[in-house]
């Protein structure tokens, strides 16, 4: 866009519209969508944009975004309906906790979370899982925290890894390719969990949280009694869709010296479209899941549609962040701040990581958040010179960054609450503050990766 908007007055409307948009939210309790497209029409008119690019970016916005991740976050719903309805969540639960026994039961939950949150959506996976963590509470009688933090952040580094809608607004907003994001999201998942662990242990110890007494614990099970799909054949199809974008990433780096290779690699690039390893995962759980263990095709049908009723709020809110991304794009707010980033060497990661904490606790959602940052990010002028590992650093920061200090304005901060029975305080000191230290010590080592590989 040719258009920059009067600075001084684009920055007076910015301001303006994210108070706006913090007083729908916080105060009057709006939801998410209408708040932010009404955020993103005062800052592009009270920018001084006209009329035509207003609309512009509302379209291009919408449209962009949804192009993006709606086929995504649905076949990724449906998956996930697949692995609860199969019990397969449950198998790796199980699993894990049998084989790092009881004693580390808490860092064999976490290492759960991890796998689950690949797939399955936080919501969903929190209430999957937590029956198994009351009954490991009860039982060793530690507080609740010790297995709820690790088990939620490994449900959130699990949504780091492709092909959850997370890593694919990154590439839908900066020029890198999923397998570099994917790349790097396998090499931070170690590193990331075990900071998470270890701060989660201080917290639980400090924080003692009884079971509530209303909790439904995991039923018991039978010594010889038949269980659900076996935990080889539940990883193998969870980590099919990862698999294969690693694959393509790989024949699209390769050269052919014949017609027949080229066609080979070719296919290969082909099947590790996220599209498509959804499709190809969907119906491998379906088959070997569901259909091999008994499970009807009108359970199966059943699962899939409801499995898809939330996915049209999480793509409409995805999409009203993509309007406000538009909006500071075409207003000239990107160019603006980089160019007064021009000389900033590396700092650009730090901005990222800022801006995106900033909108996570301001707004309380963690696509909206992740869309406006990497839309603003991706407008700076020199965003096309760095290398491709950085730009994946620059976007996994920003998902840092929008995965921190959850609070009032985030659902996950209701749901963790009711389901642990604590109070706000409690909340805040738990809950928020384990969230925000672990995201700033997870930052920290993806900054010195950044020195390090990109």
């Amino acid at each position: 866009m040719d258009y920059v908007a009067n600075p001084a007055q684009l920055i007076t409307a910015t301001l303006v519209g994210f108070v706006v948009l913090l007083f729908l939210i916080i105060k009057l309790r709006l939801h998410a969508l209408l708040s932010v497209l009404i955020a993103g029409v005062i800052i592009g008119v009270g920018s001084g944009m006209p009329f035509s690019l207003v609309t512009q970016a509302v379209t291009d916005g919408m449209g962009n975004t949804l192009k993006g991740i709606a086929l995504i976050v649905g076949l990724g719903s449906m998956f996930g309906g697949i692995l609860e309805v199969s019990g397969a969540a449950q198998a790796i639960a199980d699993k894990l906790v049998k084989v790092f026994g009881e004693k580390n039961s808490a860092f064999a939950l976490g290492l759960a979370g991890v796998i689950i949150g690949i797939p399955v959506f936080f919501d969903p996976a929190f209430i999957i899982l937590m029956p198994i963590v009351y009954s490991i509470a009860k039982k060793t009688n530690k507080s609740l925290l010790y297995y709820v933090l690790p088990m939620t952040a490994g449900l959130g580094i699990g949504s780091a890894i492709p092909p959850t809608p997370a890593p694919m607004l990154i590439t839908g907003s900066l020029p890198v390719d999923l397998g570099t994001v994917t790349i790097l999201a396998l090499v931070l998942v170690i590193p990331k969990y075990l900071i998470s662990y270890a701060v989660a242990v201080p917290f639980a110890k400090r924080l003692y949280v009884p079971v509530p007494e209303n909790a439904v614990l995991a039923p018991e099970k039978k010594e010889g009694a038949a269980g659900g799909p076996s935990f080889g054949l539940v990883i193998s199809i969870v980590l099919l869709p990862i698999l294969l974008i690693l694959v393509s990433a790989s024949a699209g780096m390769m050269t052919a010296d014949s017609a027949g290779m080229q066609n080979f690699l070719d296919f290969c690039v082909f099947i590790g479209q996220p599209y498509l390893a959804l499709i190809i995962a969907n119906v491998a759980g379906i088959i070997f899941l569901c259909v091999r263990k008994g499970i009807t095709m009108e359970t199966v049908e059943s699962v899939l549609a409801k499995s898809l009723q939330p996915v049209a709020m999480i793509v409409l809110v995805t999409s009203a962040g993509g309007v406000l991304r538009y909006v500071l794009d075409y207003s000239g707010m990107g160019t603006l701040i980089g160019n007064a980033l021009q000389n900033a060497n590396r700092s650009i990661i730090l901005v990222a990581y800022i801006i995106s904490t900033l909108m996570r606790i301001g707004v309380g959602s963690t696509t909206v958040a992740l869309t406006m940052t990497l839309g603003i990010v991706a407008s700076f002028p020199q965003i096309s010179t760095y290398s491709p590992m950085y730009l994946a650093c620059i976007g996994m920061s920003a998902m840092f960054g929008a995965t921190s200090f959850s609070h009032v304005n985030d659902s996950g901060f209701w749901l963790t609450k009711e389901y642990m029975g604590i109070d706000l305080k409690t909340a805040f000191k738990s809950w928020t503050l384990y969230g925000g230290f672990c995201s700033i010590l997870s930052f920290i080592v993806l900054y010195a990766i950044s020195f390090i590989w990109a």
